[in-house]
């Protein structure tokens, strides 16, 4: 109830934070009338906290937007050039809306998630108003009135509007008034706040007009609507730790959330085994060649299958036939990335499986995991399938858990490259008798040692399919355009000096050299990656044209540059895709960009493995690497196949010396170029190979290879 929290009168951004109020607030609300001033910010974040748990307890929603006319828009009302306002306002309200979709933060993904839902349920009512008469300006109107229940009410007002600058910045406040004081002044408020919202909802007041709304609210449930009450509470609660709430009110808000995910329905769906095993999909021949062979190995071994071939449903499928020869088994998957552990989850429920997930809130995971071992144990179950990420893996109070089943364990490692590292790979269970590696690329970028080990662990690779077995079977075919674009003067003086770094520690093999020039190709790379010269390729050579079902891979550095220019400049729909969005959101951005209502994606890493995008034609590698798995990964986003897909289009921009300092370099300098580039021009020459265009995609790159004399190396 509203009465049972202590609020302050006062709310000041740097001070006592307004998302605490508004938290609190909608926690303990049954009915919210928002009269929001402006509607032209992505600075929602302030009202998404606590709007989940308010949807969930019942709550119902008036809403009140203002007709975000521009100066110019009403001097051309007021002159008359204008048929319809109405529909001038409506046409920008649903501009605002699309230009705010570009940009928005993870918290107003959910501001407009949870406004979309109380659409789709009938339990919100949006109204828009212009004003109209011979007063000008807008409607201003920045207050609101919360009531649960028992009929108590809290109202607020101030000059917030809901904006970044409002909100976040230390320039605005809001007031607060309680009903439960008894206090005259108060009571007088908030019923002078209640008339003036229900005198404007009702249209009596003669200064505004009403303006039609459907447009806007089908817009809201065409974007922002492919998730359920379960999916908000869970995108609110990570939102809640990354945000700037007090601890106590962090506090207040866990408790709320555990109480209401004990009772949504299907939350606590039955983990235990379901008897109706079954392989969904027809395997290919290649598959069932990779499981006899697994087989043969005595149930050990490691899949060395280019992406998009299907290692997944593969070993899936694996793991099927072996619970079919021992009937008793726990089933371990361990991926490198959440999204991937969600993939995987999707995947093992359509063969029949009800996998526990192993990541972020132990609170969640441990008691299950206890119990499901537990019945394990006592043989009350057969199968128990377990998920989680290499984090997890290896922490303390998981491996206690599993210990004494590491017998009955079949262990599967996707992307298993990354179990090679010094700090996973003691952990990883060596009793498991039975054990399945994945991955396009098992090989680790400068580190034989920890190659060595992996393979050893799996004991060997029991079946490979290679890209150049895959395309035009499995895989789309596709066209390469290696793209040369020059460094400047000083990205190229700092990449020649890490490259002279790097020769220092390659003469002699060790863990610690090994590491030290992992980092200082990271290093070497990120200049690559970021240089400011494919910044302005991106400004002179993209358009809007023929766009859709694009991504865009950029460096951290320039990664913003790019997605201005491409979503502000170009006017391209696109929308960032990067790890610090959760599942969710991941999933409503491949919708939207798979129903074209995104022309474009644009992302750093985490478009790398794994995230399945088949509409994909056209992939543009502007971070460029020597990192062949790096690219072998991306270039697999590409190739998979889709409806009306028949090939695939790849620009890779490489930087390169500037061709003016090539003749320049002093023997030194020139051989550890050589080097560096050999590393990347067998990389292109390897793409080029398997292209459709293979006999021109080598063309504007020769002459920089031919300077730096590394043909035929």
């Amino acid at each position: 109830m509203l009465s049972e929290v202590k609020f302050d009168y006062v709310y000041s951004s740097g001070d006592i934070e307004p998302e605490d109020f508004f938290l609190h607030a909608l926690m303990n609300s049954s009915t919210f009338d928002l009269g929001l001033g402006f509607f032209n910010s992505s600075g929602f974040r302030t009202l998404a906290m606590g709007f989940a748990i308010f949807i969930h307890k019942g709550g119902t929603m008036r809403f009140i937007i203002n007709d975000s006319l521009s100066e110019e828009d009403k001097l051309a009302i007021q002159n008359g050039l204008v048929k319809s306002p109405e529909e001038l306002i409506e046409n920008n309200l649903i501009n605002t809306l699309k230009n705010l979709t570009s940009v928005l933060s993870s918290y107003d993904q959910h501001f407009f998630k949870c406004l979309s839902w109380l659409i789709s349920t009938k339990r919100l009512e949006i109204k828009a108003y212009m004003p109209q008469g011979e007063r000008g300006g807008i409607v201003h109107q920045k207050f609101g009135i919360f009531k649960d229940n028992n009929n108590n009410s809290v109202a607020f007002s101030g000059s917030a509007n809901f904006s970044k600058s409002a909100l976040r910045h230390n320039l605005e406040s809001i007031t607060c008034h309680v009903s439960w004081n008894n206090e005259i002044s108060e009571t007088t408020r908030i019923k002078l706040y209640s008339e003036q919202f229900n005198t404007i909802w009702d249209g009596n007041n003669n200064n505004i007009k009403q303006i039609p709304i459907d447009r806007v609210k089908t817009y809201f449930n065409e974007n922002f609507n492919n998730i359920n009450i379960k999916e908000l509470l869970d995108e609110e609660n990570d939102l809640i730790d990354k945000s700037s709430l007090s601890i106590k009110s962090k506090n207040k808000y866990k408790k709320a959330y555990t109480k209401a995910i004990g009772v949504v329905s299907d939350y606590n769906e039955s983990y235990t085994y379901n008897k109706e095993l079954v392989n969904p999909f027809t395997l290919r021949p290649y598959q069932h060649e990779a499981i006899k062979a697994w087989f043969d190995n005595i149930c050990i071994g490691l899949y060395e299958m280019a992406t998009g071939t299907g290692k997944t449903i593969t070993a899936l499928a694996a793991a099927l036939d072996l619970v079919k020869k021992d009937s008793r088994k726990i089933i371990l998957i361990s991926c490198p990335f959440i999204h991937l552990v969600e993939q995987w989850s999707d995947e093992a429920h359509k063969f029949g499986l009800r996998p526990i997930i192993v990541a972020e809130s132990r609170k969640i995971w441990e008691p299950l995991l206890k119990r499901e071992l537990d019945l394990f144990k006592r043989k009350s179950i057969n199968i128990v399938t377990i998920i989680t990420t290499n984090v997890s893996l290896v922490m303390d109070t998981f491996q206690d858990l599993l210990s004494n089943h590491w017998d009955n364990t079949l262990f599967i490692a996707d992307e298993c490259h990354y179990l090679g590292s010094s700090n996973i790979r003691k952990f990883l269970p060596i009793n498991c008798k039975s054990r399945l590696g994945l991955s396009a690329t098992p090989e680790r970028y400068y580190d034989d040692e920890g190659s060595k080990e992996l393979i050893e662990y799996f004991d060997k690779i029991v079946y490979s399919l290679p890209l150049k077995d895959a395309i035009g079977k499995f895989l789309t075919p596709y066209y390469y355009y290696p793209t040369p674009v020059e460094m400047t003067d000083e990205e190229f003086e700092e990449y020649l000096d890490i490259t002279k770094k790097m020769q220092l520690f390659s003469h002699t093999k060790s863990e610690k050299n090994s590491a030290i020039l992992e980092q200082l190709a990271i290093k070497r790379a990120r200049i690559q990656n970021n240089s400011i010269s494919k910044v302005e390729w991106v400004r002179k050579n993209i358009s809007n044209k023929n766009i859709n079902y694009t991504l865009f891979y950029a460096g951290d550095k320039i990664f913003d540059d790019i997605k201005r220019i491409l979503g502000l400049e170009k006017k391209i729909k696109i929308h960032e895709f990067t790890g610090d969005q959760n599942r969710k959101q991941r999933k409503d951005i491949l919708n939207r960009f798979i129903n074209k209502k995104l022309q474009a994606l644009i992302a750093m890493k985490c478009l790398d493995e794994g995230v399945d995008v088949p509409p994909t034609r056209t992939a543009y590698f502007l971070a460029s690497s020597g990192n062949p798995r790096e690219f072998i990964q991306r270039r697999g986003r590409v190739l998979r196949k889709s409806e009306g897909k028949d090939y695939s289009i790849i620009y890779d921009l490489i930087s390169i010396p500037p061709l003016e300092r090539i003749n320049q370099l002093i023997e030194t300098e020139e051989t550890s170029i050589k080097s560096a580039f050999r590393k990347e021009f067998k990389r292109i020459k390897e793409f080029s190979e398997l292209a459709i265009n293979k006999n021109s995609s080598f063309e504007q790159i020769f002459d920089i290879a031919l300077k730096l004399n590394i043909i035929g190396d």
